[in-house]
This record gives C-alpha cells, structure tokens and sequence, in this order.
C-alpha cells in the first residue's frame, strides 16, 4: 500500500484530497472504491474477471467499465478498459453473435454479487503475492 501511496504523490494530477482516501484491512479507497496500484497482472486480472468470464459475456467497452468502476478505481481507467477489449480477439470475432445472445438472459444472472467476491479473492491474492515479491 505504502508503494502506490507513493506512486500518487509522484502522479503528474495533483488534485488527490486526503479525505477522498482511506485505508481499511490493508486495501487502500478512493471514494469508496478500491484503488488498484500500478501493477498490470493485477488490473489485467480485475478486467478479466469482469469481462472475460462466462457470465459478464465479454461485454463491450462501456459495460466492461461498468462492472469494474463499481468497485474499483485507478488513474486512467477507461483509457486501460479500452485497450483491453480492442485487444480480445474473442471479442472482435463475435462482438454482434455475443450481444445478441445474451442480453436476453442477463437479468437471469445476479452476476454483480460473486463477480465481487471473485475480484476481491483475486485483489486479494495478486496483492499477497506481489508483496512477497518486494
């Protein structure tokens, strides 16, 4: 935590107030969200879960941002989501046959409550393992 502490001290954008921040169970929070540091196998892996998996239906660009920024926040997300989906081949392959397939059954799928808990599992244990890297 104390590294992208750092990481936003150093940031060009020095508009962070110190009351939109906070720490709880070792999770740094920007607006109620969790702030995910600069590390890219750990945003790789929160977009993945939220737009990979068989559920979130690789959804588009916006839906993608969606279901991350629910939960999560990091300098120049958007911008990150997008190159994500313009690089899934799956999803370039099949964007129209997907869309169509499955917005009639997303209301089926209360996907927001286990798709939080995989990605807070999977911050989880990125963060662990990167700290026994340090």
């Amino acid at each position: 935590m104390a590294k992208a502490v750092r990481e936003l001290q150093q940031a060009a954008s020095k508009t962070v107030c110190s009351a939109e921040w906070s720490e709880e169970e070792g999770l740094l929070w920007f607006r109620g969200k969790i702030y995910v540091p600069q590390n890219a196998n750990l945003r790789r892996r929160v977009v993945s879960l939220c737009h990979d998996t068989k559920v979130a239906g690789h959804p588009g660009c916006w839906k993608t941002l969606e279901l991350v920024s629910k939960d999560y926040w990091w300098l120049q997300m958007s911008r990150y989501i997008g190159q994500y989906i313009s690089t899934c081949d799956l999803y370039l392959r099949i964007k129209p046959t997907v869309t169509n397939f499955i917005r009639p059954y997303l209301h089926q799928f209360s996907q927001s409550q286990w798709l939080r808990k995989a990605l807070e599992k999977t911050f989880r244990s990125v963060l662990v393992t990167s700290r026994g890297n340090q």
